[in-house]
């Protein structure tokens, strides 16, 4: 479950990295519950990578559901939606 959310984040990730190619923060999405864990995003480093980590400090960090998150990745919840829930 963690490997196949990793793989689908990098995917988005990396389909609009033109939109990113300026920010360099890292992002930290620390997901509770089934399929959870701490997953960190530099976004210094191209091409942009997915890694569990538990330490590693972020600038920010969101906290959801793995669940939740999962429905979003995949487009069957909408973000914005999800946000307001």
């Amino acid at each position: 479950m963690k490997k196949m959310l990793e793989e689908k984040l990098i995917k988005k990730l990396n389909e609009r990295a033109e939109k990113v190619k300026d920010f360099k923060a890292i992002m930290a999405i620390d997901l509770k519950g089934e399929g959870g864990g701490r997953f960190v995003i530099d976004f210094a480093k191209h091409p942009l990578e997915v890694v569990e980590d538990a330490t590693k400090v972020a600038e920010s960090t969101i906290i959801m559901d793995g669940t939740v998150f999962e429905e979003m990745l995949s487009g069957k919840l909408n973000p914005q939606m999800a946000f307001l829930s």
